[in-house]
């Protein structure tokens, strides 16, 4: 029982943390801007709400079919806040609502490893529509290679011809979806197929965002929709101990062993008696 006892403290006190997920240290928010002729401006302002010093962050913007860089940033403090001005968001030509996702690159030591954060976004332009296509993202973990089931179907009586954009952070790769997809759905049909993601070899153990933009045009309108999840890459058992835990498991065995000692020589004492 002095055992299990034991055995219990240890677990309760010293975890085992196989997965080292990092907290978002960035609050995002966005302010869009359409004029008459269709020019959008995106107003961008990002801040560090963590306790630490961020570096080298790098937003990049993600419209509906195009990319942009924005500024980086070299130093971002505690508290500090900034604000970016895009009008680089291509002309819009159809009504609609269209997806917006900005992906944060940045470093917590000068030198150290990248990290990413991903802020997903939509606006309206003069009309509001939404998706009658939906979607939905099952992940199957299968250690450094993990594979999402894509599930899209199409509720309405018509057909869709739909567009696929997969939303991955630098650190994460698919051979087998090059970021765009397009397909005909027709009214009533469910759709699903799988693709396989994996890390590039300098990423570490973490939780990484999944981003899928489902679009299509119909009568001259645009419409959008959007499907989140994340996929969890975690160390080995033999590399996810830390110096903590090695230290905990010699000072649980020395505890086992003295335990032991002391009932076995109690025990051969009371037969001896």
């Amino acid at each position: 029982m002095r055992i299990v006892f034991l055995i219990f403290l240890f677990v309760n006190f010293f975890p085992l943390n196989v997965s080292f997920a990092e907290n978002q240290p960035l609050k995002v928010s966005t302010e869009t801007l359409i004029g008459a002729k269709g020019d959008v401006e995106i107003r961008l302002t990002y801040e560090n709400i963590s306790n630490e010093t961020l570096y080298h962050v790098h937003p990049m913007f993600h419209f509906h079919h195009s990319m942009d860089m924005a500024p980086m940033v070299m130093k971002l403090n505690p508290g500090e806040r900034k604000e970016i001005i895009n009008k680089n968001h291509p002309k819009l030509l159809r009504v609609g609502r269209y997806p917006l996702a900005i992906l944060f690159k940045y470093k917590t030591k000068m030198k150290g490893s990248w990290f990413t954060q991903t802020f997903m976004d939509s606006f309206f332009y003069e009309e509001q529509l939404y998706s009658a296509v939906k979607g939905e993202i099952e992940t199957l973990e299968t250690g450094d290679h993990s594979r999402l089931r894509i599930f899209i179907k199409n509720p309405a009586e018509s057909f869709k011809n739909i567009r696929l954009m997969l939303l991955l952070p630098p650190e994460l790769i698919s051979k087998s979806f090059n970021q765009m997809l397009g397909f005909t759905i027709r009214g009533g049909e469910e759709k699903s197929f799988e693709v396989d993601v994996e890390k590039t070899p300098e990423s570490l153990p973490g939780d990484y965002p999944v981003h899928l933009m489902i679009e299509y045009g119909e009568m001259q309108k645009h419409y959008s929709g959007e499907v989140k999840t994340k996929l969890t890459f975690n160390l080995p058992w033999k590399q996810s101990l830390s110096w903590n835990h090695a230290i905990a498991f010699l000072f649980l065995a020395s505890l086992i062993m003295w335990s032991f000692k002391k009932n076995g020589w109690a025990w051969r004492n009371a037969k001896e008696i």
